[in-house]
């Protein structure tokens, strides 16, 4: 499928598996962020974090080569804080994930406990353990809503996948029969923030990422520009089984490609 890079304004994009895995940075990935604004297109990013806000991930792609404004990124982890916040009665909530997201959430107004919540928040939790499966399982199924980040079942990291946020919460899923509801990609509330701070309809965007269930979902559901990377969690077999109306515009295999096949619609 042809890409209308002409029309393109900003590029969305993902961070692990797409800019790096762990503490690598991926093949043409501070190049094509370079390029874009060479060109005037805004890089901009959207992540699926779960662990910290935007300053954390603009001080690891500044660290690793690629300089970032905490302006260019939004994680799942801050629009979590954000939908909390808004709740007009904060009561209690037990936080299964980072000391950011419970320190977050206490700084506003929630009491954050680790038994008899009304709400169980949900991230990456490097720490998780039966214990905790068991106790969130029980204020599940007292009647606490099921708040997660995402439902990545893995991350990308180096030379290997780990298990995601959304490993954590299916097994919350399984236990109580409670779903939940779902913070990040593909939820359009992450697309929506990035538009509204952009100030670009989706025909201008163009998401890119490695996962379909997260990255590639959102853009079908925004109505964006699509490019699937294979440099993260995806396989070309996986795509290649995949029907028609599910395919993003483009298959490639890193942001170096991307790159190539951009200045090539330019000659």
């Amino acid at each position: 499928m042809t890409m209308p890079f002409e029309q393109i304004r900003a590029v969305l994009l993902d961070l692990d598996g797409v800019m790096y895995r762990g503490n690598v940075l991926c093949h043409g990935a501070a190049q094509f962020v370079t390029f874009l604004r060479e060109r005037h297109i805004r890089p901009f990013f959207l992540s699926n974090n779960s662990r910290a806000g935007a300053d954390a991930v603009a001080d690891k792609l500044t660290r690793l080569g690629v300089p970032t404004g905490a302006d260019d990124v939004v994680t799942a982890a801050e629009l979590l804080v954000r939908y909390m916040s808004r709740v007009k009665r904060k009561t209690s909530a037990a936080v299964v994930g980072s000391d950011w997201l419970a320190n977050e959430l206490g700084s506003q107004g929630w009491q954050v406990r680790d038994s008899r919540a009304e709400y169980l928040v949900v991230g990456l939790d490097h720490q998780f353990t039966y214990a905790k499966l068991k106790a969130g399982v029980e204020m599940l199924l007292a009647g606490a809503r099921l708040l997660a980040a995402n439902r990545d079942p893995v991350n990308p990291i180096e030379g290997t996948l780990e298990a995601g946020c959304g490993s954590i919460v299916a097994a919350f899923q399984a236990a109580s029969g409670v779903r939940g509801l779902c913070i990040g990609k593909p939820s359009l509330r992450m697309l929506r923030e990035a538009q509204r701070r952009l100030r670009l309809e989706a025909d201008q965007l163009l998401i890119v990422g490695d996962s379909l269930v997260s990255d590639m979902a959102l853009a079908r559901r925004g109505g964006t520009h699509s490019t699937l990377l294979l440099s993260g969690q995806t396989t070309r077999a996986t795509i290649d089984r995949l029907p028609a109306g599910r395919r993003p515009d483009l298959v490639l295999e890193d942001l170096a490609e991307l790159k190539e096949l951009w200045q090539e619609s330019l000659a």
